[in-house]
């Protein structure tokens, strides 16, 4: 489907229609519909791989818009009895029987707007993971919406920088905050959340919720036929288009296992691209990338040779993103991979991205020993976990398990005292954490895709993310803890589901190589970009970083010492993109 955007006026008065179309004119939507004087309708339909789509459907009752892929199409239409195969009419037939209610019973990812023409109301929906994007603002009776950032941000007449947004991505680590956007008075729709506006209010709904509903089985080969269950039909359903499918394949365990399920499922239309090493010896995969190929007897794997693919190299080719995103530090690296798919015929790509976070690999996980008072059980596991992250045991006991029991008021060096602060005075304060908090919010972290489906729609593709979809997460997040990780061995129930369909030795390997190298060489080449970062600092001028803290920890990072992490990177991120937002002007200009 594509991108859109719209204005409305609920009051049925007239819009600002010209200034609409004239940015709406700078490439940012090609396709005008003007429903009448108070309502107008934008459309950039980038390329369809699956065919035959539409992004707007429009009887006498409603109006709908949407950018979306129904995975569980066929299950609507058996429960709505209708023979409609478009995705629009579905969603339309869903409205009519359920109401708003019909979100809790879609699987896949969408942006949707719906206007109901006999109740003048008119609704904006997220997927269950926030895969799709779209924002609002609501001023008086007009409702400007868009899945595009930027042009709501054309519409302001000033560019207001939302401090909050960005003390909450730093703290969060490259998480985007669920509601603010980077600039003042203009809002994200959180995910599983539907909007219901008239011209007198705005109603939130919650229309999906990650519960916790035990599942519990005698044996493990039950979970084990479960999981393959889903993860099977998860696969066929993405891989639903008219071309080829590209898999983003490292020798790790997720990727290796939507190949061999893709490959089993479609055959000769599935292919992966790897990035592999000559130099960094100790980073390539190929040995296990080659047994999985041999495996399957793979003609037209593609190896992109990635040494000099470095972080930040490229970075400013890139048209810049809405919003800050941590993984446009490598755009390089995955540039090349998904060029490479193109040019195998691909329209779809499915990445093994979310494995991590939807398996719950938590070390708080020990912590729920000492919940239960199982305190020989703790200490036995927290030997395990200690050898597996090669920490002491002293340390894993304390950070993991006493520390996992509590909601502590842990600061971030890198932000200023005023963000810590307010950071803290947002923050739950209870003190005891939920037995089911840190799992929770390890799935709500895998939001770093935006780069990537940038990439990819620039290059006429689509990527996927079979780990998020939402049928697979509420399995994975209600089994025992064990199927997760047991005896310091994480993703147990993927290593033995796959067991058959993924060579054995990618199955039990432990940990998985880094792009380290890749990050110390960038460091060093780009130097000159990072020094950017920090020189006339923007974030630091908006009073949200501690300067020296950032600036000490880019020279290690340069040296070659890695330690912390992840807030550095989405502190050095937040700041070039503010930089190119900015054109790289002195803060006075800024308005906060």
């Amino acid at each position: 489907m594509g991108k859109f955007s719209g204005v409305i006026n609920l009051n049925n008065e007239s819009i600002p229609k010209d200034k609409i179309l004239q940015i709406w004119s700078r490439e940012l939507f090609n396709d005008t519909i003007e429903m009448d004087k108070s309502f107008l309708i934008g459309l950039n339909n980038h390329n369809d791989v699956v065919g035959n789509e539409e992004s707007i459907y429009n009887d006498k009752d409603l109006l709908v818009i949407a950018d979306l892929r129904i995975d569980n199409l066929d299950g609507l239409k058996e429960n709505l009895k209708c023979i409609q195969s478009k995705s629009l009419e579905i969603i339309l037939h869903s409205y009519k029987k359920w109401g708003i209610d019909f979100l809790k019973y879609i699987n896949g990812e969408f942006a949707i707007f719906i206007f109901d023409k006999q109740r003048n109301l008119c609704f904006l929906a997220r997927d269950s993971f926030g895969l799709k994007s779209l924002f609002y603002i609501k001023k008086g009776h007009n409702l400007f919406f868009s899945t595009e950032l930027k042009f709501l941000e054309m519409l302001q007449e000033t560019t207001s920088f939302n401090k909050e947004y960005f003390i909450n991505y730093i703290y969060n680590q490259a998480t985007p905050p669920n509601i603010q956007t980077p600039f003042n008075n203009i809002f994200r729709v959180e995910k599983a959340t539907c909007l219901e506006i008239s011209k007198e209010k705005l109603i939130k709904n919650v229309y999906w919720e990650l519960l916790y509903k035990p599942i519990n089985y005698k044996r493990s080969s039950d979970y084990v036929e479960h999981f393959r269950d889903i993860f099977s039909k998860v696969i066929l359903n993405q891989s639903n288009t008219y071309g080829k499918v590209s898999i983003m394949m490292s020798g790790g365990l997720d990727s290796t296992s939507i190949y061999g399920i893709a490959k089993q499922l479609r055959g000769e239309e599935v292919f992966p691209v790897s990035n592999v090493y000559d130099i960094y010896k100790e980073d390539d995969e190929r040995p296990y990338i080659k047994l999985i190929l041999d495996q399957y007897g793979e003609k037209n794997h593609k190896f992109i040779i990635s040494d000099e693919l470095w972080i930040l190299k490229n970075y400013f080719q890139h048209k810049i993103l809405d919003e800050p995103c941590i993984n446009t530090l490598s755009y390089s690296l995955v540039h090349e991979n998904l060029k490479a798919a193109k040019n195998g015929g691909a329209t779809v790509v499915l990445s093994g991205y979310a494995g991590d976070q939807v398996f719950g690999y938590n070390p708080e996980y020990i912590s729920n020993d000492l919940r239960n008072l199982n305190i020989v059980g703790f200490f036995n596991e927290s030997k395990k976990l200690a050898r597996f992250r090669n920490e002491t045991l002293i340390y894993v006991i304390r950070n993991y398990g006493i520390k996992g029991l509590f909601n502590t008021d842990e600061k971030s060096p890198v932000l200023s005292e005023y963000a810590n602060n307010f950071i803290l005075s947002k923050k739950n304060k209870k003190i005891f954490k939920s037995k089911i908090n840190n799992s929770f919010k390890y799935i709500q972290r895998s939001q770093g895709f935006t780069m990537t489906r940038s990439i990819a729609e620039s290059l006429g593709m689509e990527v996927r993310f079979p780990f998020l979809d939402r049928e697979l997460v509420e399995f994975l997040y209600n089994i025992p803890i064990q199927q997760k990780i047991n005896n310091a061995t994480t993703k147990v129930l993927l290593r033995n589901s796959m067991r058959g369909i993924v060579p054995d030795p990618i199955l039990d390997q432990q940990g998985k190589s880094s792009d380290d190298l890749l990050l110390f060489q960038g460091f060093k080449i780009e130097w000159d970009t990072i020094a950017k970062a920090y020189r006339g600092s923007l974030l630091a001028e908006l009073g949200i970083i501690n300067l020296e803290d950032f600036k000490n920890q880019m020279l290690m990072y340069k040296h070659g010492v890695l330690s912390k992490g992840m807030d550095y990177f989405a502190t050095l991120e937040a700041e070039l993109w503010l930089k190119r937002k900015v054109g790289d002007v002195s803060c006075p200009s800024l308005q906060y």
